[in-house]
């Protein structure tokens, strides 16, 4: 059967629900008969209203809105709506009277967003001057679809979609200026976000033609309006995040094609308003201006025409107006684009008139598919972007005197001053360079253990009163750099949403884009910030877009690359930090043994340049070397350094064998004899904590950050914190503060110690760890949050398939499901894939295809495969699992149950409407005999029927 348009939208207003959980279909039932009170006996046999109850715009909890289309012609009782497009009609409905209007002025919901999740953002459509608030979006096919409805409503469901309709009928005799329009628009947004939470909500604003023209005038007018004036304004420009503009004449458009429907009438009450929107208009050029100036941070995408319109002729024989005379362009590029740089503006041509460039016929549109992916990227990064704005404009540091210092690591309590690279630090910091990048910019360079680190904490701890904040930002890994940003966002009370990390990157994280939209946002007033980047060591996963910039900011880089000057966007002071001075290594070993280093005798300044000149003057071997030094307390100093020399001695030919570790170092000396002798007196001094096996262990595991957490949760919490003191103490680990405290260790320790006791099954050990360390996380549901923190820890499947190989198959196939669950309520759906094959593969082969854990497995995969869109795949797997319960554990089994609705679910998915509704409606029946009509499972199948029911009402309808 051929599908056809139907008739106009009406849309109804004065709907009332009530409290019952039936109400939405009360409601709706209610209107189709008072719609049904007033079709004549003939019209009752041929027209069938389509409603569709939604919520309303304006907050009243019990107000409904109703979209209304009829099949089979348009009632007579509506005709005065055709007449007067801008009327409205009124019926009795019960004790209630409804109204029916086809303008569609003010704010209307085109859908109601999933109530099981929250709302992401509000999306709010403009339409041209002389258009329509809904006809203006829909397309010109056979279906007649509106896409802001039709297609937004599957692709964006937790956007609140509205409308926003005004008299832009030039027929009309409006007054109405651009002011007036804007007052208009501004008066009716109040009414619908008219709560903190809606205010703070991200905007995100399509405008068609002057529907842009509108908008630009509320943002500028908004910037200009304090909360005392009226919060929901002020609030506009903080909330909105990005904007689509079709064809908006920026320095106007043709209008002499417009002015042919006011021709004979000079005084038209129109012409002011023509006057003001005119090509070149002073007043549009005035307005660019500004409105250019302030959303230089928001998200910009500009569509413009490349097809002319015909301009508008009048038909004497059927006497209205047509579009049939000569092709112009209405609105140039030139006029539509904002001419902003490409990094601020996106520019998208679209091969449609003045018209048709908002009107897409299906999901498949060039235009309609350029505009979702902006529109899902808007979705993606507004939550925490947003969220910053508010957060900067309720938090002011200057004013209440707060100082943050988010700084986890900490000067070592030996730290010996390095005059010279302290003075170059200080100097290169009063260098500004660029005026809207960083203020001050320093990349420090040089190898791992010179000191780098440990020379910038003593220049935040001397210049604390010269900056605020300071926040410290960890560059390891991506996670590691991820955790430090949602650490800052806490410190510096900035409200992101919680954020499950899939193929995103790091710019797009919430917390990550509210730190740096917080830092790029402070003014000229705000005092100097500064952030220091620890280990930018690997820029290949995208460090380089969360470097932060800002006017009032300070930026220091440390790394072992000495490309990390290109991190900056901006050329960069250059620092590099190389091995200390004799005179330096020689004090930080002498400050270890607790004496005031100017007392000691020469003979003792002797032994001590000896020992810091075989270890090549490394920071780290020198530091490490003096916590050996101080275990051997009891002796003298010079006794207690002739006895490091002698152990050196007896280890350095055996170690310097070891070519690759050489290759870490420009000289010939390596640090691998100073951890060595180290861990021997671990194991001398503390021989009952298995200090050094937890240390080995250690350097299985990733060492950038290591939390208590995990051992807490592998039953090791005592055991554990036994074990690590002397490790702290010699200084082969470090404290972690923050949220979830731990240790971390340097690269070259964790090098070192991992190939202690090679012999031994330690990844093997690890992986079974993890493994119980996830059971408990995930059992543990009150703390979700951390799982995050276990990811970098996590090993993935093809390391688990290769060291567990010895295992028995229980146990491969326990420590796969649980590591496998944990990479699925992360997100992380590839590697739980791969695991959850492995599972099913092995139960199919140890305990048969009809075991109930085997279907479990199965179930799982399909759980999987469903959660990546591939419904194919997750079918195939529902159906398998579906047939053998039904056959194995009985049409009654609960598993059974259970995978029936997810079949079901699948099958909806995929479009095959009429079987996943009898498939959910056989479950709705087994449910109700054997769990009992009031069951959760069973209100859940019920709600899912009705719903599903009412969807194929509709598409029937069509």
């Amino acid at each position: 059967m051929t599908s056809q348009r139907k008739s106009p939208v009406v849309r109804v207003t004065g709907l009332l629900a009530n409290e019952r959980d039936d109400a939405h279909d009360a409601l709706d039932a209610a209107l189709r008969a008072a719609i049904d009170d007033n079709l004549s006996e003939e019209e009752r046999s041929r027209i069938k209203p389509l409603t569709a109850i939604l919520p309303s715009c304006y907050q009243d909890e019990r107000e409904r809105v109703a979209l209304v289309e009829f099949s089979g012609g348009f009632p007579q009782f509506l005709s005065e709506l055709v007449k007067n497009p801008l009327a409205e009609w009124q019926i009795e409905m019960g004790d209630t009277d409804i109204s029916f209007d086809c303008h569609f002025h003010g704010f209307t919901q085109l859908y109601a967003s999933r109530p099981e999740q929250p709302v992401t953002a509000d999306i709010i459509a403009i339409t041209k001057l002389n258009g329509h608030a809904y006809g203006s979006w829909m397309g010109k096919g056979n279906l007649g679809r509106m896409w802001l409805r039709d297609f937004l409503s599957k692709d964006l469901p937790q956007c609140r979609t509205m409308i926003y309709g005004y008299n832009s009928k030039l027929s009309t005799h409006g007054i109405d200026t651009i002011m007036d329009c804007g007052r208009e628009f501004m008066e009716e947004i109040k009414k619908v976000r008219n709560t903190e939470e809606l205010r703070e909500r991200p905007l995100f604003f399509i405008a068609h033609s002057f529907g842009g023209i509108i908008l630009a005038h509320c943002l500028i007018k908004a910037v200009q309006t304090n909360d005392n004036d009226h919060p929901t304004i002020a609030a506009l420009h903080k909330a909105t995040y990005g904007m689509l503009l079709f064809a908006t004449p920026h320095k106007g458009l043709v209008v002499d094609d417009i002015k042919r429907l006011l021709v004979g009438n000079e005084n038209h009450p129109r012409n002011t308003l023509l006057q003001q929107i005119n090509h070149k208009s002073d007043l549009l050029i005035s307005q660019l201006a500004d409105f250019k100036n302030l959303i230089r941070d928001r998200k910009i995408v500009s569509f413009y025409e490349t097809e002319q319109t015909r301009q508008l002729e009048f038909n004497e024989e059927i006497q209205r107006w047509e579009r049939t005379g000569d092709f112009i362009t209405k609105v140039d590029s030139d006029s539509a684009l904002l001419q902003l740089p490409d990094h601020m503006e996106d520019k998208v041509p679209l091969h449609a008139d003045h018209s048709t460039i908002v009107k897409f016929d299906s999901r498949n549109n060039p235009g309609y598919r350029s505009a979702m992916e902006k529109l899902k990227h808007f979705q993606l990064g507004a939550p925490g972007v947003v969220a910053a704005r508010f957060s900067q404009a309720r938090i002011s540091i200057r004013n209440s005197g707060q100082r943050i210092y988010s700084v986890p690591p900490e000067t070592i309590s030996s730290y010996t001053e390095r005059t010279d690279l302290s003075a170059l630090l200080e100097e290169k910091l009063e260098k500004p360079y660029g005026s809207e990048s960083s203020a001050h910019a320093v990349a420090i360079s040089g190898l791992g253990g010179t000191g780098k680190t440990q020379l910038v904490l003593r220049f935040l701890e001397q210049h604390k009163d010269k900056y605020n904040p300071i926040l410290w930002i960890d560059a390891e890994s991506e996670e590691t750099v991820q955790t430090s940003f949602e650490r800052c966002a806490r410190e510096l009370g900035l409200s992101v949403d919680s954020f499950q990390r899939t193929s995103t990157s790091l710019k797009d994280i919430p917390a990550v884009q509210a730190v740096l939209t917080w830092l790029r946002g402070r003014e000229q007033r705000d005092k100097g910030w500064l952030v220091v980047v620890d280990n930018a060591d690997d820029p290949s996963w995208g460090l380089r877009d969360v470097i932060p910039t800002g006017r009032r900011g300070t930026v220091i880089v440390t790394s072992r690359d000495e490309q990390s000057p290109r991190l900056f966007s901006r050329r960069c002071e250059k620092l590099a930090v190389g091995i200390m001075n004799r005179t330096e290594a020689s004090s930080l070993l002498l400050q270890h043994l607790e004496e005031d280093v100017d007392t000691f005798p020469r003979d003792v300044w002797e032994l001590a340049e000896e020992i810091v000149g075989r270890l090549g003057y490394l920071v780290l071997a020198v530091d490490l070397a003096g916590a050996y030094l101080c275990e051997n307390s009891g002796q003298d100093a010079k006794a207690a350094l002739e006895t490091y020399l002698a152990d050196y001695g007896r280890h350095q030919n055996e170690l310097l064998k070891t070519d690759s570790f050489r290759g870490l170092t420009s000289y010939d000396k390596t640090v691998w004899t100073v951890w060595d002798t180290s861990l021997r007196a671990i194991k001398d001094r503390y021989p009952g904590t298995h200090s050094t096996l937890l240390l080995t262990f250690f350097s299985h595991m990733d060492r950038g950050n290591i939390q208590d957490e995990m051992f807490r949760l592998g039953s090791l919490g005592f055991r554990y914190r036994e074990a690590v003191k002397p490790l702290l103490r010699y200084g082969l680990l470090q404290h972690t503060k923050g949220e979830w405290p731990g240790v971390t260790m340097h690269a070259l320790v964790q090098w070192r110690t991992s190939h202690e006791e090679e012999g031994k099954p330690w990844r093997v050990w690890w992986i079974i760890f993890m493994a119980i360390a996830s059971r408990q996380l995930v059992q543990q549901t009150d703390k979700p949050q951390f799982r995050r923190y276990m990811m970098p820890h996590l090993p993935g499947p093809a390391m688990i398939r290769q060291e567990c190989a010895g295992l028995d198959d229980e146990r491969q196939t326990s420590v796969c499901q649980v590591i496998g669950q944990v990479y699925a309520n992360e997100g992380r759906w590839t590697e739980a894939e791969e695991l959850e094959v492995q599972v099913m593969e092995t139960r199919k082969r140890v305990l048969g295809q009809e075991h109930p854990h085997t279907l479990t497995s199965m179930a799982n995969l399909a759980s999987t495969f469903w959660n990546q869109g591939r419904w194919k795949e997750a079918e195939e797997l529902e159906v398998q699992v579906m047939e053998t319960s039904l056959r194995v554990l009985g049409q009654e089994h609960p598993d059974t149950l259970t995978s029936m609705t997810n079949l079901a679910f699948t099958w909806k998915l995929q479009g095959h409407c009429g079987e996943a509704l009898a498939l959910i409606q056989e479950c709705v029946q087994l449910e109700e005999r054997i769990l009992g009509s009031d069951h959760p499972h069973t209100l859940f199948s019920k709600a899912t029927l009705n719903k599903w029911r009412m969807e194929n009402l509709e598409l029937g309808s069509i």
